[in-house]
């Protein structure tokens, strides 16, 4: 069983159309959570609450994909994966996100404090954008994770994915990226990096033990 946590803005969308080409009707798709739209206590209690019914749920697939706390598939034996991303460049990319949705006059999210016209030094003090990565993995042990990958070299991480897992899922597309970003990486200035890492310290620490677990 591959469980693949997919958190917002990490590559995860291109992620989960290798595993759709893989696993086909043996993928599950859980997107129905939306477990950030609630707060800390009621997301990990329901996902706790869920526990004794996944094996069962899970059984006639051989993956799951999607938006859900990884803490809801703890009593599933499987291989977990994950991509993670520079958490400053993660953060830039969210409010791009958060930008085109108010050009393209799209409903914004029900998040207390957003609204249009926010400057990027208000959009990341919201509380609900902050240590995103990190709120995906409360209370799971980081053991468990078999191959983190990370977004800035999707190849190399699919590379480790296959000697890791066996899992061999093909070349990725751009999926879901800002059309309007130039190069590689968004450029951040130094002050406003480190404003970044002081709002999002959970999300730095897994960062930083991913990528020397895995080496990078």
């Amino acid at each position: 069983m591959l469980i693949s946590v997919h958190i917002p803005k990490t590559g995860g969308t291109a992620f989960g159309a290798l595993l759709a080409d893989r696993f086909g009707p043996r993928l599950l798709q859980d997107y129905d959570d939306r477990p950030l739209s609630h707060p800390a206590a009621w997301r990990i209690g329901a996902a706790l609450a869920r526990l004794p019914v996944q094996p069962a749920r899970v059984a006639r697939y051989d993956a799951v994909h999607g938006h859900f706390l990884a803490l809801k598939y703890l009593a599933v034996r499987g291989d977990v994966v994950t991509w993670l991303r520079d958490p400053a460049q993660r953060v830039l990319s969210r409010y791009h996100h958060y930008l085109r949705d108010v050009a393209e006059g799209r409903p914004l999210q029900r998040v207390r404090g957003l609204r249009p016209g926010l400057a990027l030094e208000e959009f990341i003090e919201l509380p609900r954008f902050r240590d995103t990565m990190a709120k995906y993995f409360a209370g799971f042990p980081l053991r468990r994770v078999r191959c983190f990958g990370f977004s800035e070299d999707m190849a190399e991480g699919l590379a480790r994915m296959r000697r890791t897992l066996g899992l061999e899922l093909g070349a990725p597309a751009l999926v879901n990226a800002n059309p309007r970003r130039e190069g590689e990486a968004y450029d951040i200035p130094e002050a406003l990096r480190r404003r970044i890492e002081r709002l999002n310290p959970g999300d730095y620490r897994l960062w930083y033990e991913a990528r020397a677990r895995e080496g990078v």
